[in-house]
Formats: structure tokens, sequence, C-alpha cells
């Protein structure tokens, strides 16, 4: 525990250089506790999760209807739950761990208790259904700017993989999104969006070491407030969402295209048919790769698969 006559003495500097630090800290999502005639502690565990503490963050008159839980199977079932008891859009649905959790393709996604943000976004686009293969990337932007915000530095891989882009963790995974809709009569009549964060995880499986990353490892091993970062990223998304819904997607290509990596390399895309090779130069207004295969005049779209790079 440290006080700031003892970090001012440490460091060299004032005890008012020392307040404007944590406060600093504070601000980018670290969790630093006040702890009252003593001074301030890093704690081991991060604290849970729940509706007051994400609203803190949020500012005032924020659309959520916040749901936490400690356990589920996954936030995903319980948002389709929701979505069919007519829950209306801003929900979002949040647990410490997930006993079934699912990333893209069905595959496990490791969901620890207390160490990520496990959460499931619930809206009711009045959109055409062809514009559901947007909102994806649209959430990959939303995360991407909202970690860029706090301070991480991060890249998109096609569609929505969220990974490091610092040179020490190059490409390791941070976050993964999966979304799933119900058509209505005239349109999409819910869609949810998936989002697992991985933030304080201090070690990772076996067979996650060297592909994924938690944000506590780029933070130089400092333990995050999740609250603060998934305080964040509901206020992107709820900015991403109104501009789609207000501005078309073209806005929201360029941002993703901003934090594109792997434009300009070969690429394989692996899916339910044969693989398919090029290099990756874009995407395009639905949210299609636009993959420049060799021997064909044009980029072709790649509408859903898997990336697969070089390095």
């Amino acid at each position: 525990m440290w006080n700031a006559r003892l970090l001012a003495a440490r460091c060299g500097t004032s005890q008012q250089a020392v307040r404007q630090a944590v406060a600093a800290l504070r601000c980018s999502g670290c969790a630093v506790w006040d702890i009252p005639g003593f001074g301030w502690l890093l704690p081991k565990a991060a604290p849970p999760l729940n509706a007051a503490a994400i609203r803190q963050w949020l500012p005032a008159g924020a659309p959520w209807r916040i749901f936490t839980y400690t356990e589920l199977d996954s936030t995903m079932d319980e948002a389709q739950r929701l979505a069919e008891l007519g829950c209306e859009e801003y929900t979002v649905v949040f647990s410490e761990s997930q006993r079934a959790g699912c990333g893209r393709l069905a595959r496990p996604w490791y969901s620890p208790a207390g160490e990520g943000i496990w959460m499931t976004v619930l809206l009711r686009p009045k959109l055409p259904l062809e514009q559901a293969t947007l909102f994806p990337l649209l959430a990959a932007v939303a995360v991407a700017e909202a970690l860029h915000g706090l301070g991480f530095d991060v890249g998109i891989k096609w569609p929505n993989d969220i990974l490091a882009a610092d040179s020490a963790h190059w490409r390791r995974k941070l976050c993964g999104i999966r979304a799933e809709m119900a058509a209505g009569v005239s349109g999409m009549d819910w869609l949810s969006l998936g989002i697992g964060v991985n933030v304080n995880q201090q070690e990772l499986p076996p067979e996650l070491a060297g592909i994924a990353v938690s944000l506590r490892e780029l933070n130089h091993g400092v333990p995050l407030l999740r609250a603060r970062i998934a305080a964040a990223v509901l206020q992107q998304l709820v900015e991403n969402y109104r501009r789609l819904q207000h501005e078309g997607f073209a806005g929201i290509r360029r941002t993703w295209l901003s934090y594109a990596l792997c434009l300009g390399e070969y690429v394989t895309i692996q899916g339910a048919g044969t693989p398919q090779q090029g290099i990756a130069t874009g995407i395009d207004m639905q949210g299609c790769l636009l993959l420049q295969e060799e021997g064909a005049a044009l980029p072709q779209p790649v509408l859903a698969g898997d990336m697969v790079t070089q390095c």
C-alpha cells in the first residue's frame, strides 16, 4: 500500500503530481482503491461487475438496461430469452462467468469468473435483413475505439476479431464478437451481439498461450476496472449504432479500415467450402472482405469465413 508522501519521495516528485498520476490511471481504467487514512491499493482481485458500477462511467441519459449475473450458460442465450419475452433494445446482459460461452463459428470461449467482460447486447434495428451482416463489423469498431480511447494499441482482423497491435503482443487476440439475429415480418425482429473481452487474466490455458492476451498483460500487469471498460464499449456501441441508422455504413467502414490489420497481405479464408486465397484489399459496403485472387481481374467479395494469415 502506498500514499502520496511515500510515492513522491520514492519517485522524486511532488505529492500533487502523484495524485494527478493516480487520477490519470483511474481515467484509463486501472483499478486503484482508496484506503482512507492509509493510501492506495492495487487489488489482486477485480471488483464484481454490477449495474451501478457500470452506470457511474456512462454519461447521463445512457439508454442501457443492464442485467448482471454471477453465472450463466451463455449471455447470448439469456439475451435471446429476454428478446423473446419482448425486452426493448439497448438491453445488455453481463455474467461474471459462462459455462458454455461460444465465439464465432461455435468455438468455445474461455470465460473465467471475474477476469473478463462477457456480455451480450440486444438491439431491435429498423433496418433491412441484408444489413444484419454489418453489425459484427460495427461492434468491432466500437470495441476498438473504446480500447484505443483507454490507451491500448489494437487492431481488427476481418471480420471482427480485436487483436493487440503493440510490438510485444503483436496480433494476439483480445476480444471476440458473435452476432445472432431473428427475422420479423418486414426486417429484423431482434439482433444480439455477444462480446468477450480478456481483461484481467494473468494466465491463459496452454492452448491459448501465444494466441490470446489480456488487457492486463498489455497494461504491464496492472489490473483494470472492468466496469470502466464495459461502459466505454457500451457508449461506443450507442454512437456507432446511431451512426449506422442515420448516416449508413460508409463512416463506420472508414473507421474499420483505419484499424484493419492484414490488408495488403496474402491470406487464406477458410469456410464451409474450398479455402480461398489471395491478397486482402479492403471491405465493401456490405462488410464483405475484398480478396484479390491470383488471375482475377478484380477483387472478389467474401461474405464469411475465418481469415488465416501468413504471420
